[in-house]
């Protein structure tokens, strides 16, 4: 027979195993999330030239902050697919 402390240890041990594990499984969950929107927002359309240089522009932004020259030249191409397919915004 099981003496009282002995079953309190053991609810604690569960308790915190659970615990730990649920944090951990969230952990995973909204990493998966993040990869998950990541992949989609890196995936234009292939014959969709703004979207492309839209992402484009977005890449350039993130590793080059600032008025670079990467950014300016994402921007160029970014108007320049816009004028050529026609589009007057290409962000809507």
């Amino acid at each position: 027979m099981k003496s009282r402390s002995n079953e309190c240890v053991e609810r604690r041990l569960k308790d915190s195993v659970r615990r730990r594990f649920y944090c951990c499984l969230s952990t995973i969950f909204a990493c998966l999330q993040c990869t998950a929107a990541q992949q989609g927002a890196l995936a234009p359309a292939p014959n969709d030239p703004v979207a492309a240089a839209q992402e484009m522009l977005r890449a350039a932004e993130a590793a080059h902050p600032g008025n670079t020259v990467e950014v300016a030249k994402a921007l160029d191409d970014l108007a320049a697919a816009a004028m050529g397919v026609g589009v007057t915004d290409p962000w809507k």
